[in-house]
């Protein structure tokens, strides 16, 4: 029988860079966006090569820890609708078989996603709230 316990391909440290690195990509292309506009209102910019690769990088985290679809992804949760832990509601984050799992940080984030697919990989339910 075998004891090992099963750990992502990601340490902690390396998944957190990657999450602040997609936030500071995403507050950079906000910021250009927003400079464009005063500049020259209702300009749009196609940056579809940056926006891809950032979907990539949330890709291959996904298949790392084991993610379900991407509309159930707690990565895409995180990054999207708890604004990387900035929302008012990232320390309820989600309950999972009565436990709550609090959403508030990257670490946070890691720490959960170890625990609900490394070690309890088969969740009965994720309450996103």
């Amino acid at each position: 029988m075998n004891t090992e316990e099963k750990k992502p391909l990601l340490s902690k440290e390396e998944f957190v860079e990657l999450i602040r690195f997609i936030k500071e990509t995403d507050e950079k292309f906000n910021n250009l966006i927003e400079a464009m506009e005063a500049l020259s209102p209702g300009f749009f910019i196609d940056f579809f090569p940056q926006l891809s690769y950032v979907d990539r990088i949330i890709m291959l985290l996904n298949l790392i820890f084991h993610e379900p679809e991407p509309k159930d992804s707690l990565i895409e949760y995180f990054i999207y609708t708890l604004n990387c832990g900035k929302d008012k509601f990232a320390k309820e984050g989600i309950t999972c078989d009565g436990k709550t799992y609090d959403l508030s940080s990257p670490e946070l984030l890691y720490d959960a996603m170890v625990e609900l697919y490394f070690k309890n990989p088969a969740p009965k339910s994720d309450d996103k709230q």
